[in-house]
């Protein structure tokens, strides 16, 4: 379990809010589906294993279940086993409506304040060797977000510190309103993630049952996935569902087992 605490000094007072943030063990560079994009997966690699004698920056954008969480967990793993200064802020998190609620309610009358808020808010991470932000589609109709993570991929340009930006959305998308924020997520390079197929489902789901040690055999695998969503997180909670039901009752995964969870 990974947590993020932030400690703002805005205005004179101190908030500090806990991000509790849990980043799954098994998703792994070796186990994502690439499609054979051997380029993609140089590029990542390269984030942690190039010398950092300057910044680069790499965006991955596409739909939900194309596998930008995958990638972006399990390059922030990959980066801790090789002993790199590694930060992970999730912008659904960080800026989640709740927070962005007290924000607009704590500086309605001076929007001057909330600039600076934002700022704040995003100061400090350039001071690491790779920095990974995850889900910064959310910036979209916040202009003052959009010139706060102007400003930190600038600092860590010049801090020479690696990015690794995700999003729903690509850089040339409506969804960022400052030009010279477009520019700079084009600055480096920008990948396009299709959906993940159903081969790539069903090799996600393989490695996932082999890792855990479940015992499914293929004929409730294919079962299983006919019968549930193409959502390969919602799939693999199922599995782990599965798998305490039948340790609490005592019987093997069966189909009979599938259908019963499932209902």
């Amino acid at each position: 379990m990974n947590s993020l605490v932030l400690n703002f000094n805005i205005v004179g007072s101190d908030m500090q809010l806990p991000l509790p943030i849990e980043l799954p063990t098994y998703q792994t560079l070796d186990n994502y589906y690439f499609y054979n994009n051997e380029l993609l997966h140089n590029a990542l690699i390269g984030l942690v294993g190039e010398p950092a004698d300057k910044a680069n920056i790499i965006v991955i954008h596409g739909t939900s279940h194309s596998g930008k969480t995958h990638l972006a967990t399990a390059l922030y793993h990959f980066a801790s086993a090789q002993h790199k200064s590694v930060c992970y802020l999730d912008f659904n998190e960080l800026f989640n409506p709740e927070i962005m609620q007290r924000f607009l309610l704590m500086y309605h009358a001076d929007e001057e304040y909330a600039e600076d808020a934002f700022f704040t808010m995003l100061s400090g991470y350039e001071n690491n060797e790779l920095l990974i932000i995850e889900n910064i589609d959310v910036l979209a109709d916040q202009p003052k977000l959009q010139v706060a993570l102007f400003d930190l991929i600038n600092r860590c340009i010049e801090h020479r510190t690696h990015i690794l930006i995700s999003s729903k959305y690509g850089p040339y998308d409506d969804f960022i309103s400052l030009p010279d924020l477009r520019s700079r997520l084009t600055w480096g390079q920008v990948y396009k993630l299709d959906p993940v197929d159903d081969d790539g489902i069903h090799s996600i789901v393989l490695d996932y049952v082999a890792m855990k040690g479940v015992n499914m055999q293929p004929s409730v695998i294919a079962y299983l996935l006919k019968f549930t969503t193409r959502d390969i997180k919602h799939v693999l909670h199922l599995i782990d569902q599965l798998d305490k039901l039948a340790l609490v009752e005592k019987k093997a995964i069966t189909i009979p087992l599938v259908k019963k969870l499932l209902a």
